[in-house]
């Protein structure tokens, strides 16, 4: 907390210090103390008032760089779940210590100062131990056993994508509170010379309003995108009016923005969450990591029950990141409301409820929209693929049926031509054997047979084998 508190302290005793000698007024360096004490109860989300003055809002950047510092020093003690239990015993007792002796009064009971600063600190803290301690490798296996890996990456890629959103919208506030400096600084500066602060004066109120610029931050966002935020019941401002007159002489109050004339600005600063979704679902539904949804459009192997799991998981993942942005804006605009004063100036900030309505809902549109077309253009790629396929196989088909045709023609000419053949032959075998039985004047030789039985007689007799025979020598038979 001294890491904190001394810088804070040096910081506020130089303003005061500047303001004093530039001024001419009494000394301020007086205040120094009990002002540091109260701007680091601000910082953990403690108001104070004094004189009729109320400090209801919290500074969200001095918050933000005290839970980043509670970090480093942990990280740089290697601090562990033992270790963050006594720091957490020693920042609400310093917290105690500085509630004592502050020349202001606290708006918040001693336990709800408590409360809030064991909320800071352990956010700080644990961000630093979790991650390496033996209870978060517990509930790592667990899920890792009990989670299955799909529904794990539907659950991370639904936290990245809302994280992200986030991120671009609060980008987008900030970017609306330098375009609000820009272009009303002369406003600003005319407040100045109202009040006759010097040059020196200006410069260290402007790095003390840097505490608040988160605030105005989120407060631009609600603006710009449709809502509203107003300073107590004196002025409102929106997309549509907006008016500084009657506010409290606070030079950052001159920096608030005039309402958009043109219907068409104004319809496009309303649809920047929409636009904004619709562009971070398309990263989402096509990066490789994330959900391709081009790899299950290519993909023809599938079933019927994994095409459906390929768009449940997006989609559960894509209600997850609306959830988140819902919630989270809720909480970021409570953060960053609070009251500077007791009649006029109770509320101020952007109202909850009108606000996260004016961010999630185009988110959620946004998201689905680009799911629906997903599905779409899938479905459409598989009907286009079905009907190419039923194409190519009734081609298919028609030459298969045309080349058995062209075969069964083929075959019966064949089958003509041998019968034509056949017919043919018949037809001059026939005429041979007409021929061969009519009768013709020249003689013809005597047949084969007779021609075999004399000569095997022949050859017979001629054997000089000397046995006896039933011929003669002039082959008469001898009977």
């Amino acid at each position: 907390m001294l890491l904190f508190t001394v810088p804070v302290g040096l910081m506020l005793s130089l303003a005061l210090l500047v303001i004093t000698m530039e001024e001419g007024a009494a000394s301020l360096t007086g205040f120094s103390v009990p002002l540091t004490k109260a701007m680091t109860l601000a910082a953990q989300g403690v108001g104070f008032h004094a004189n009729g003055v109320v400090m209801g809002v919290t500074p969200l950047l001095l918050t933000i760089l005290l839970i980043v510092l509670i970090r480093a020093v942990a990280l740089k003690f290697k601090a562990t779940m033992r270790s963050y239990a006594g720091g957490l015993v020693a920042w609400l007792l310093l917290d105690l210590v500085m509630t004592a002796g502050l020349s202001v009064t606290v708006n918040d009971s001693w336990w709800l100062v408590l409360v809030k600063g064991a909320v800071v600190f352990s956010i700080g803290c644990l961000w630093a131990v979790w991650p390496g301690s033996s209870a978060c490798r517990r509930v790592q296996s667990y899920i890792h056993e009990h989670v299955s890996l799909p529904v794990h990456h539907a659950v991370v890629s639904g936290l990245v994508v809302g994280v992200a959103l986030l991120g671009i919208y609060l980008a987008i506030g900030l970017v609306t509170v330098i375009v609000w400096t820009i272009m009303n600084h002369d406003a600003m500066g005319t407040m100045f010379t109202l009040l006759q602060v010097r040059t020196w004066s200006r410069f260290f109120i402007c790095i003390m309003s840097l505490a608040w610029l988160p605030n105005l931050a989120i407060w631009a966002m609600a603006w710009l995108f449709g809502a509203s935020f107003s300073i107590g019941s004196i002025a409102t401002f929106t997309l549509w009016n907006g008016s500084a007159t009657g506010l409290p002489a606070l030079p950052v109050f001159a920096l608030f923005p005039q309402a958009v004339e043109s219907s068409g600005l104004r319809t496009f600063y309303v649809l920047i969450p929409c636009i904004v979704s619709v562009l971070v679902g398309i990263v989402a539904l096509t990066y490789r990591r994330a959900f391709p949804m081009w790899r299950v459009a290519r993909n023809t192997a599938q079933s019927l029950q994994q095409r459906l799991l390929a768009f449940a998981y997006p989609a559960g993942a894509l209600c997850i990141a609306v959830v988140l942005v819902s919630l989270a804006a809720s909480i970021i605009f409570v953060l960053a409301d609070g009251s500077l004063g007791t009649h006029r100036l109770r509320t101020v900030g952007a109202p909850v409820a009108q606000s996260t309505q004016a961010l999630a809902k185009p988110t959620a549109i946004g998201l689905f929209a680009v799911w629906m077309v997903a599905l779409v253009a899938v479905a459409l790629a598989y009907a286009i693929r079905g009907a190419a396929s039923r194409h190519h196989s009734e081609q298919v088909s028609e030459s298969v049926h045309e080349d058995h045709a062209s075969e069964r023609d083929a075959s019966k000419d064949h089958d003509e031509q041998k019968s034509s053949a056949k017919v043919r032959t018949a037809q001059s075998s026939g005429a041979l054997h007409v021929n061969s039985e009519s009768p013709n004047d020249t003689p013809h030789a005597p047949s084969a047979s007779h021609r075999v039985v004399r000569s095997a007689s022949h050859a017979k007799e001629n054997q000089n084998d000397h046995e006896p025979t039933t011929t003669t020598g002039f082959g008469i038979g001898i009977s």
